[in-house]
């Protein structure tokens, strides 16, 4: 669980790249990076640069803040009806990047498949999960084998999306930003998501493009190409 902490933070600074900049004319951001997205699948993938990129398209039913620090996300909140149990009430209004409302269904899907993906970087972690039940429409309980006060740090990194969808060549998350199509070598286009719950973010596109070479990188950043060079952290 402390890796999946350690990435939770990494793939905040990325987030906070696009969702937190000031007003302006510009409406495109770009972002070098040293490789490409390997997978868009978030259940089977801890690789640096996958994460940064599908932390902006995938949402988990909590996050956590730059301190590390729980915080709602899909789930509007959250609470223990007993030691081994976690019960979690969604947010009405949250909606899949097709328009779909998310619901417990969708929530029960999405840790079930982390847990017993045969590739998922969670299994491990989530064989402390023995039941995951949808209570209504809105509310999902999971329940462990014993207390397990460290789950909720666990479930801020799975990634919630919608029942029987199977990543490939696409993505379907709740994110602030929605998969458009790959650039080249393996390079991904993001766009805003309209229909997004929170905060609406300022940047209408994101480049996340695979520039491997250092010195190719800081020349784009300080011809003003990119706006962001994710190894140096600029």
């Amino acid at each position: 669980m402390r890796e999946s902490a350690r990435y939770i933070a990494i793939a905040w600074l990325m987030f906070a790249a696009l969702a937190g900049c000031g007003p302006g004319r510009r409406t495109v951001l770009v972002v070098a990076m040293n490789g490409g997205a390997v997978s868009l699948d978030p259940h089977t993938q801890d690789e640096f640069v996958t994460i940064n990129i599908l932390a902006n398209v995938y949402e988990g039913l909590v996050g956590m803040d730059p301190n590390l620090r729980v915080v709602p996300m899909l789930a509007k909140g959250y609470d223990n009806p007993h030691s081994n149990a976690w019960r979690f009430h969604l947010r009405p209004e949250a909606r899949f990047h097709d328009g779909r409302p998310v619901r417990a269904e969708d929530v029960v899907y999405s840790l079930k498949r982390a847990r017993e993906h045969p590739r998922s970087i969670f299994a491990g972690d989530m064989s402390v999960v023995y039941r995951i039940n949808a209570l209504d429409s809105l509310t999902v309980e999971v329940r462990t084998d014993q207390p397990r006060p460290m789950l909720i740090n666990l479930l801020a990194a799975v990634s919630i999306m919608p029942r029987n969808f199977e990543p490939g060549e696409a993505a379907m998350g709740t994110g602030p930003y929605r998969f458009v199509r790959f650039l080249e070598r393996r390079g991904v286009a993001l766009h805003r998501f309209e229909g997004y719950w929170g905060s609406r973010p300022h940047f209408v596109q994101a480049e996340f493009r695979c520039v491997p070479d250092d010195d190719e990188r800081l020349r784009l950043l300080l011809s003003g190409e990119a706006d962001v060079d994710a190894l140096l952290g600029t």
